[in-house]
């Protein structure tokens, strides 16, 4: 039994690359990779909504309707269901 468990501290615990990114376990998405697809935003119950964000170093073209940063904020800005709330935004990769 110790060798077993000495086994699997050596090896790892079986994710794909050896990195356990947390409880979600998948890898971090952001907008400037080429695998980027979309961004989610829920604000409460009332507002969910799917973009695309335009890649800040100009490395992929996202379309022309890609929005910016700066129209995101201002989307969490009109749609958070109160003055103290926030919306969850979520970077979506392939």
């Amino acid at each position: 039994m110790k060798y077993i468990v000495l086994m699997l501290v050596l090896v790892g615990c079986g994710t794909e690359d050896g990195v356990n990114w947390g409880p979600a376990n998948y890898e971090p998405c952001e907008t400037h990779q080429g695998n980027y697809e979309h961004t989610t935003i829920r604000c409460g119950d009332y507002y969910d909504d799917v973009i695309v964000l335009c890649d800040e170093n100009s490395n992929y073209n996202r379309g022309p309707d890609c929005l910016k940063m700066s129209d995101l904020y201002q989307v969490v800005a009109d749609n958070k269901p109160c003055r103290n709330c926030g919306c969850v935004v979520e970077n979506i990769c392939e």
